[in-house]
């Protein structure tokens, strides 16, 4: 095992060795001396121009992809106001994408209370 993994480390420092550029213009990874750990090299690439121009999209296309959307979110109309607190729970989970264990209080929550302060002004 030690050995198959000498020889497949072995182009890969031998294509280093022969380069012996100060900078580097592709991606590298090399083990470390010790082989504890492997150190890589990633440059910045750039990005042609024709990729950061906004995508073009009718009003039309836009509305029929916002009609198509299948999220199961129905906004209730007027103000909210929940009488139980599982349709409370229900609607957050719904609103944010959640589940319902985010929602709901935990005990260490309920222990602690707030103490009054000991002087006017803190």
């Amino acid at each position: 095992m030690l050995r198959t993994w000498s020889l497949l480390r072995r182009p890969v420092c031998q294509l280093l060795q022969r380069q012996n550029k100060s900078t580097l213009d592709h991606d590298c990874v090399v083990p470390a001396e010790n082989d504890r750990m492997y150190v890589a090299w990633h440059p910045e690439r750039d990005i042609p121009y024709e990729h950061t121009k906004p995508i073009s999209a009718t009003r039309r296309e836009i509305t029929a992809a916002a009609m198509n959307d299948s999220t199961p979110l129905n906004l209730p109309k007027g103000k909210l106001v929940f009488n139980n607190i599982r349709n409370e729970v229900e609607y957050l989970k719904r609103l944010t994408y959640t589940n319902k264990h985010r929602w709901f209080t935990q005990p260490k929550d309920r222990r602690l209370k707030r103490r009054a302060h000991d002087r006017d002004g803190l």
